[in-house]
């Protein structure tokens, strides 16, 4: 749980959106920008996050979601 905005509180998911090794898909649909938004990394982990949505790390979190973004329609 974090603070928002006013008076209200956000619920972030345990595990972290993991997308950087899918933007050929991005790509292919006319995508050109990422926006990442960083909650509770740390300066070091902002950077590696960072430097793989720029081609340039290796970095993959032990425990990642893909969100809704890869889920079949029902």
């Amino acid at each position: 749980m974090v603070k928002a905005p006013g008076c209200r509180n956000e619920i972030l998911n345990a595990k972290k959106l993991y997308l950087a090794d899918k933007q050929a898909d991005y790509k292919r649909i006319g995508l050109w920008g990422t926006r990442l938004m960083f909650t509770t990394e740390n300066p070091r982990e902002c950077v590696q996050v960072t430097e793989r949505y720029l081609n340039r790390g290796h970095y993959e979190p032990n425990d990642y979601t893909r969100g809704l973004y890869y889920r079949d329609v029902e």
